[in-house]
């Protein structure tokens, strides 16, 4: 399995190597599994910002929301095709294969039909795992990792007219700042909340490794 991932990633970087993507890019695994014969068939998505639902009453409940199965009807499974000669049903899901150690999370604040949702993001800027959301058989050491949000951007208004905002910790003294456009100002600590568009998130380094 792990080769197979990490035949899907040099893939991806053959055609977009860069220092950016080793700092920022995440890779996920998609399953589909049939319903008649459970045969499983996997691939895998790079991608530079994880997104999620505004769905549940913590964050790790809008992660899970993005990653819960969904159904595919008239799945051609091969193993079922070449003993029955049917398609089946079958489940979509993805998990976490490999986390970068600077993770952009975006949260999905638009419908389809343009409607935004303005629920309050249920996170407070503690340091988070992303471990429950990995896939079992992923080995890869940013499994492991620990995070803290480092900054927000924040959208105001809906989809006929819209601006951004910005806060974000100074990378030395820790002190969270509020920019828009040329003003800006400190801030006792990050604001969550209705407006909270991306989220910015920094491995926390351990003292034997920093």
């Amino acid at each position: 399995m792990s080769a197979q991932a990490a035949i899907g990633w040099r893939n991806f970087t053959n055609h977009h190597m860069s220092p950016i993507v080793d700092l920022f890019f995440l890779m996920m695994r998609q399953t589909v599994e049939c319903e008649g014969c459970h045969n499983k068939t996997y691939s895998w998505q790079t991608l530079n910002v994880l997104k999620i639902p505004c769905e549940g009453a913590t964050l790790h409940e809008w992660i899970r929301a993005e990653c819960a199965p969904s159904t595919i009807d008239e799945y051609e499974c091969e193993p079922c095709r070449k003993a029955h000669d049917k398609r089946q049903r079958a489940s979509k899901y993805v998990h976490l294969w490999s986390l970068p150690s600077s993770l952009f999370l975006g949260l999905r604040r638009f419908t389809p039909d343009g409607r935004k949702i303005n629920t309050p993001i249920p996170y407070a800027g503690e340091p988070i795992s992303f471990r429950e959301h990995f896939a079992q058989e992923s080995t890869h050491e940013s499994k492991d990792w620990t995070y803290e949000c480092r900054g927000i951007s924040d959208h105001h208004g809906g989809t006929g007219g819209g601006h951004y905002s910005t806060q974000v910790a100074h990378p030395t003294t820790n002190q969270w700042w509020w920019i828009d456009d040329a003003s800006s100002q400190s801030l006792d600590k990050p604001r969550f909340g209705p407006s909270s568009y991306i989220l910015y998130f920094r491995r926390i380094m351990k003292a034997a490794e920093a």
